[in-house]
């Protein structure tokens, strides 16, 4: 089973509540965190981990600690633990998919124009073609992509263009570097389009959205 937990971000959360959730980050992501520019960024930034925490208990993991989180040169964070995860924001959603024992990778984009992507640098040529038939298509393939390349983990953003999911209809399934990932749309907020991806064809989800309030 794979847990979505999100929230829509009201950047009116109290000090004392985002104090308390920078604290339990390890030192690492805490200072990455207050790098980040803007306070908006830092909020859904923490908040993402409020869901993980969340996501956790639900599981049944009961001992997990966000401070006990390490991270890998390519900076994908990890738990010491069996349980694998990805977050996800986008505008005022965020959102954490969560599992056990396999790899899960989640993104979410808030539908908008998207005139003045480098579409050659992520789309393949037969996905060019798709988008230019199907314009309201692109974050369908955009969140798919990128929710291969966060549940694989070795890659960055800079290799979606190795993910080819032709130009028919949207597929469910797609090979990179060796394995095959299955590709499932949730839907989390109207005007947003969200997919999760796993090694497995029959994965179910289950999603709740959390109150702020409730972190």
């Amino acid at each position: 089973m794979v847990i979505v937990f999100y929230s829509m971000f009201d950047s009116f959360v109290q000090r004392t509540n985002v104090a308390r959730w920078l604290a339990e980050l390890p030192c690492e992501k805490r200072n990455s965190v207050a790098r980040l520019r803007r306070p908006e960024d830092r909020l859904r930034s923490l908040i993402g981990y409020q869901l993980l925490k969340k996501a956790c208990l639900d599981l049944g993991v009961d001992n997990f600690q966000l401070d006990a989180l390490n991270f890998t040169p390519g900076h994908k964070p990890r738990a010491r633990s069996k349980i694998e995860f990805s977050l996800s924001h986008s505008n005022q959603l965020v959102a954490c998919a969560a599992s056990l024992n396999f790899p899960v990778g989640l993104d979410t984009e808030l539908v908008r124009p998207f005139n003045g992507l480098k579409l050659t640098n992520v789309l393949t040529a037969s996905e060019r073609r798709h988008i230019a038939s199907v314009p309201d298509d692109f974050f369908s393939l955009w969140t798919r992509k990128e929710a291969v390349i966060k549940a694989d983990g070795t890659a960055g953003l800079q290799h979606m263009r190795e993910i080819d999911f032709g130009s028919t209809t949207p597929r469910k399934s797609v090979s990179f570097r060796g394995r095959r990932w299955h590709l499932a749309e949730v839907s989390l907020h109207a005007g947003y389009v969200t997919h999760v991806s796993t090694l497995r064809a029959d994965t179910s989800i289950k999603q709740s959205r959390i109150e702020l309030s409730k972190l």
